[in-house]
C-alpha cells in the first residue's frame, strides 16, 4: 500500500497542470451549487415566515357552499363516526373586511384554542415547510409569552403600521396587538374565532372553511429535503393530493393555493436548483474524462505494481485517493468561492430582494453540501473512469460488449415520456424528462466518434505540393486527431454539448419570452402615464387631471381580493364531476379581483376585441389552470356567477386574476375603489415631454401617489425583466467556462499523444503556421461536433421549458420562436471556447496515452 501511495503522489508530482485543471472545473461547479443553495436557502427563510398564521400546521382546506356552524358539526360528527378523515383536528376559520382607520383591512379567524399553532414574533419556533405538519407546531402552546387566546387579542401584519402592544379601537372595545406578522398578501388582522366574529360585526354563524391537520408521515422528510434543497417542496406532490373520505357536498383544497406567492417563489428556487447542478454535472464529466487519461498514463505502473503483489482493488483504492484528495480541495476552495457568487448574483439579479443575506444561510448543511459535491463528483468520477479501463483491459477484443447504451436510451426515452405525459409528475418530472433528453443526446456520441474516425481513417487522396496542399494536409490531419481517442474526448465533448445546449434553450426560453412580453406591454401600456396611490388621494389627483385641456381620456382601476371557483351548476354532468372532485372545488382559489370601465379599447389591451359586458370575465393563465377552465366556462365570484369570455396571458402574474367591468360590481355586491389612473394625453400636449412635465408636477403637489410615464415605465419592466434572468445566464456561462476547461485537457491530452506525430513533421519541414493551423482544426473539428449536437438538443430544452416547466411552475406558457439572439450567441460562443482551449499552451507534462511514451 505504501508503494501504491508513493507511486500515486509521484503521478501527481508529474501531472500538475491536468489537477488543477480539474480542481478548478471541480470548484466552479461546488460554487455554483454552494451559491444557489445559499440564495435559496436565505428566500426559504423569508418565506416561511411570511406564512400566514392562521394557516400554520394546516394541511389543507375543507369547503363547501354556504359552509355554517351546522354544517361544521356534521363533518365534526361524521369524523368521529369514521365516516371522514383521517384527520388529527379540525379548524373552523371564517374571514373578512372591516373598515379601520379609512383602510379596508382583511380579518382571518381560526378556533386556536382547538388547535394552537406558532405566530412569529410570539416567541415560538419556526413554522413547519409547504403546508406540513411539523413538531414545532406541536410545542407552540407551551411557548412562554403565548397570549393569543386571551381577550381582545389579535395579531397584526406589520404593513399596517402598528408596534406590538399597540391598542386598537373599534367601536366600543380596545384590541391589543399581542404579535406581529410580516408578507401578507394585504393587511390583515389574525384572531381567534370569537374574537374575528366580533372584529365583523357577525351575528350568524358563517364560516370560510374547515382547516385540518393531520398528521403527514413524510413531514420531517419534506422539511429535510427542503433545507437540503430549498425549493424541492414545488416539485413534490401536495398533502391535499392523498385521498380522504369527505361527507357529501365537501371538497378538499391545499392550503398551499391559499399561498400562490409563496408557491411562485418557491418554483423560481425549483428552477434557480435544477440549473444550479448544471455545473456540477458538467464537472462529473471533467473529472470523469481526466481520471481516463490519468488511468492511461498510469497503466504502465498499475502493471508493475500488479506483478509485485497489489490487487485491483488496492489499485482502484490507491487512485481513488487521488481524486478524493482533488474533492477535499475543490470542497474548500468552490465553498469559499460560493459565498462570493451569491453575493454577487443577488447584487444583480432581481429573483430575490436585496435585503437576503446569504451568509446567514451559512451552516451545515451549506458544508455538508460543497462536501457531498465535491468528493462525490471527484471520487465517483475517477472511481468510474477506473472501472472502466479496467473492463475495456479484461474484454477480449472478438466479444460484443454488453449493449449498456441501448438500455440506457431506452430508460431515459421511458423517463421523458412519463415526464411528459403526467402532469401530476410536477416540476419533478418535467426536469427529469429534460434529463432523459440530455442523455438521450450525449450517450451516442463514444460511437458517433467511432465511425468519424473510421471515414476519416478510410480516405485516402494525396497532397499537392505547395502551401495549400500543406494546409489541406494540416486539416485533414487535425480532424483525424480530434476524433483519434473517442474514449477520452467523449466526455469532454458531452460536456460541452450540455453547456452549449443548456445555454440555447435557455436563451431561446428568454427571448421567447421577451417577445412575448414586449407584445403584452405594448397592449397594456396603452396610455401616456400612470398614477397609483392611495384610494382618498388618487379620487383628487382624477380631479386635478380631469380639468387639464391636455388630458382627454381618464381611466380610473381598482382591484379587490376575492374567492373563485368553478361554476358546478351550469357545468354538463361530467364537467361538475370533475369539478367536484378537483382539488380547488368549494368557495374556490383566493384571487385579485381587478375592475374598470372595459369597453372595447380597454377590452383589446388583454387580446379581447369586444366591451365587457356585466356577467363576464376575463382571466389570466394562472387561474385557467388551476381551475381548468377556458373561454365559455362559468365560474363564481363572490357568490355570483359569472362567464369567461377570454383567457389573457399574465407574464409575472404571481396570483390568479379575474377581470371584469364596473357594471358587474353590484352584481358582486361590491363598490369601487379605485386606487390607480391611467392618462391619454391629446392634442399638443400628446408627447412624451408633456407626460413627464405632468408627472413631475403631480410628484410634488401629491406626495402619497407613484406616477410614471409610458416610457420610463416600459424601461423599468424591462430592467427588471432583464436582472430576473442574469441569474440564469450567470449559471449557464460557469457550466461553459467548466466544460472549456475539460476540452483544454481533452486537447492537451491528445497533443502530448501525438507529439511524436509532430517532431516527424517539423523534421520534414513543418513551419510554425502550420502547427497553428493544425491546432486550430483540432479544437474547431471538436466545437463544430459540439454545436451541432448541440443545437436540436438546445431547441428541445427551450421547447420544454415553455411548453412544459413554465406552466407547471408558473401557470404560464411561452410562445416558442427560433431568434437569433437566442442561439446563436450560445452557438458562437461554443465553438469560439472550443478553439480558444485547443490554442492555449499545452503546459509540459511527462506521459501520454502509450507506454511507449
Amino acid at each position: 500500500m505504501r508503494l501504491l501511495l508513493l507511486a500515486q503522489v509521484r503521478f501527481l508530482a508529474r501531472a500538475p497542470w491536468s489537477a488543477l485543471t480539474a480542481l478548478f472545473g471541480v470548484a466552479l461547479g461546488v460554487a455554483s451549487v454552494v451559491a444557489v443553495h445559499l440564495i435559496g436557502a436565505a428566500v426559504t427563510r423569508s418565506l416561511d415566515a411570511a406564512q400566514p398564521p392562521h394557516l400554520a400546521g394546516l394541511a389543507y382546506l375543507l369547503e363547501r357552499p354556504a359552509l355554517d356552524d351546522a354544517g361544521y358539526f356534521d363533518l365534526r360528527d361524521a369524523w368521529r363516526n369514521g365516516m371522514a378523515g383521517p384527520f388529527d383536528a379540525l379548524v373552523p376559520l371564517i374571514e373578512g373586511h372591516l373598515e379601520l382607520e379609512g383602510r379596508r383591512v382583511r380579518v382571518l379567524g381560526a378556533d386556536w384554542l382547538a388547535y394552537p399553532v406558532p405566530i412569529p414574533g410570539a416567541g415560538s419556533a419556526s413554522a413547519n415547510v409547504a403546508g406540513g405538519v411539523g413538531t414545532d407546531v406541536r410545542r407552540a402552546a407551551a411557548v412562554p409569552g403565548w397570549r393569543l387566546l386571551e381577550a381582545d387579542a389579535v395579531v397584526a401584519d406589520r404593513a399596517l403600521g402598528y408596534a406590538e402592544g399597540a391598542p386598537i379601537p373599534i367601536d366600543d372595545r380596545v384590541y391589543r396587538v399581542v404579535a406581529l406578522v410580516d408578507g401578507a398578501p394585504e393587511p390583515a388582522l389574525y384572531a381567534d374565532l370569537p374574537v374575528a366574529r366580533r372584529l365583523l360585526g357577525m351575528r350568524g354563524a358563517g364560516l370560510a372553511a374547515v382547516g385540518v391537520v393531520r398528521e403527514d408521515t413524510l413531514a420531517d422528510w419534506r422539511a429535510a429535503l427542503e433545507r437540503f434543497m430549498p425549493g424541492i417542496s414545488a416539485g413534490l406532490p401536495a398533502p391535499a393530493a392523498r385521498a380522504v373520505r369527505l361527507p357529501e357536498g365537501f371538497s378538499a383544497r391545499s392550503v398551499a393555493a391559499e399561498q400562490p406567492a409563496l408557491a411562485f417563489a418557491r418554483s423560481i428556487l425549483f428552477n434557480l436548483g435544477a440549473l444550479g447542478m448544471l455545473a456540477l454535472v458538467v464537472a462529473w464529466y471533467l473529472v470523469y474524462q481526466v481520471a481516463l487519461i490519468w488511468v492511461e498514463r498510469q497503466r504502465p505502473v498499475f502493471a508493475r505494481l500488479h506483478a509485485i503483489g497489489a490487487g485491483r482493488g488496492a489499485l482502484g483504492l490507491g487512485f481513488g485517493l487521488n481524486f478524493a484528495l482533488l474533492g477535499v480541495f475543490a470542497t474548500l476552495a468552490g465553498t469559499g468561492l460560493g459565498v462570493v457568487l451569491a453575493d454577487l448574483l443577488l447584487r444583480v439579479s432581481a429573483v430575490a430582494p436585496r435585503s437576503v443575506a446569504v451568509r446567514d444561510a451559512l451552516d451545515g448543511i451549506v458544508l455538508l453540501k460543497a462536501a457531498g459535491s465535491g468528493l462525490g463528483v471527484c471520487v465517483l468520477g475517477g472511481l468510474c473512469a477506473f472501472a472502466r479501463a479496467i473492463r475495456s483491459a479484461d474484454r477480449p477484443r472478438a466479444r460484443r460488449p454488453v449493449p449498456w447504451r441501448i438500455l440506457l436510451c431506452a430508460g431515459a426515452a421511458l423517463l421523458l415520456l412519463a415526464g411528459l405525459r403526467f402532469e401530476t409528475s410536477g416540476l419533478v418530472g418535467a426536469f427529469g424528462a429534460v434529463l432523459a433528453l440530455c442523455l438521450l443526446a450525449t450517450v451516442p456520441l463514444n460511437p458517433m466518434l467511432v465511425r468519424l474516425r473510421r471515414q476519416l481513417t478510410r480516405r485516402a487522396g494525396g497532397v499537392g505540393a505547395g502551401a495549400f496542399g500543406e494546409a489541406a494536409l494540416m486539416v485533414r490531419l487535425g480532424m483525424r486527431e480530434a476524433v483519434w481517442r473517442p474514449d477520452v474526448v467523449a466526455a469532454a465533448l458531452a460536456a460541452l454539448v450540455l453547456a452549449v445546449a443548456t445555454g440555447i434553450g435557455v436563451g431561446l426560453m428568454v427571448e421567447s419570452l421577451r417577445a412575448d412580453f414586449a407584445r403584452m406591454m405594448s397592449q397594456r401600456l396603452a396610455g401616456d402615464f400612470y398614477v397609483s396611490g392611495p384610494a382618498e388621494v388618487i379620487a383628487d389627483v382624477g380631479e386635478r387631471l380631469a380639468g387639464q385641456p391636455s388630458v382627454g381620456v381618464l381611466a380610473a382601476y381598482g382591484e379587490s381580493r376575492v374567492r373563485v371557483a368553478v361554476d358546478r351548476s351550469a357545468a354538463p354532468a361530467g364537467a361538475a364531476a370533475a369539478a367536484s372532485a378537483s382539488a380547488e372545488a368549494g368557495r374556490g382559489l383566493p384571487a385579485l379581483l381587478g375592475y374598470a370601465r372595459f369597453d372595447a379599447a380597454e377590452s383589446l389591451r388583454y387580446g379581447y376585441e369586444h366591451p365587457l359586458g356585466a356577467g363576464s370575465a376575463l382571466v389570466n393563465e394562472r387561474l385557467a389552470r388551476a381551475l381548468d377552465v377556458r373561454a365559455g366556462d362559468r365560474i363564481t365570484v363572490a357568490g355570483a356567477s359569472l362567464q369567461v369570455v377570454q383567457v389573457h396571458t399574465g407574464f409575472g402574474d404571481v396570483e390568479p386574476r379575474v377581470l371584469v367591468d364596473l357594471a358587474t360590481l353590484p352584481l358582486l355586491g361590491m363598490a369601487p375603489v379605485f386606487d390607480r389612473l391611467t392618462v391619454h394625453l391629446v392634442g399638443p400636449g400628446h408627447s412624451p415631454a408633456a407626460a413627464h412635465a405632468l408627472v413631475a408636477d403631480l410628484a410634488a403637489d401629491f406626495p402619497g401617489i407613484e406616477a410614471v410615464a409610458r416610457d420610463a415605465l416600459r424601461a423599468r419592466a424591462f430592467e427588471i425583466f432583464d436582472r430576473t434572468f442574469a441569474m440564469t445566464r450567470a449559471l449557464t456561462l460557469l457550466a461553459l467556462v467548466v466544460a472549456v476547461v475539460g476540452l483544454y485537457n481533452a486537447l492537451t491530452a491528445l497533443r502530448l499523444n501525438q507529439a511524436s506525430t509532430q517532431y516527424l513533421l517539423e523534421a520534414q519541414g513543418l513551419g510554425s503556421g502550420g502547427r497553428r493551423l493544425l491546432t486550430l482544426v483540432r479544437g474547431g473539428t471538436l466545437g463544430l461536433l459540439a454545436v451541432a449536437a448541440a443545437a436540436p438538443l438546445g431547441i428541445c430544452m427551450a421547447w420544454l421549458l415553455c411548453q412544459v416547466i413554465n406552466p407547471r411552475a408558473f401557470g404560464w406558457t411561452i410562445a416558442l420562436g427560433l431568434p437569433a439572439s437566442g442561439w446563436l450567441p450560445p452557438l458562437a460562443l461554443g465553438l469560439l471556447a472550443a478553439v480558444f482551449a485547443g490554442l492555449l499552451p499545452a503546459p509540459r507534462e511527462q506521459g501520454g496515452f502509450d507506454a511507449a511514451s
